[in-house]
């Protein structure tokens, strides 16, 4: 198991096993979604919207409830 917080996943998306496929294929990832970078406007803020890139290399994403209401 590995845990990463917020945008943390990131350091994961270009890890590639020795079969050449990524660390993250396969796997349900709960990251910080598009949407969430859409209502915190750091789509112009960060290089990449995280979620497109984890899906580009092969992971399902588990998506919670969005939004910063759901952490208070």
């Amino acid at each position: 198991m590995v845990s990463a917080v917020c945008h943390g996943p990131a350091g994961l998306i270009n890890i590639q096993l020795n079969d050449g496929r990524y660390l993250v294929e396969g796997k349900t990832i709960s990251t910080f979604t598009n949407e969430e970078e859409a209502e915190m406007q750091l789509e112009e803020v960060v290089p990449f919207a995280l979620e497109t890139a984890l899906i580009e290399k092969g992971a399902r994403i588990d998506k919670a409830e969005t939004g910063r209401k759901s952490f208070g």
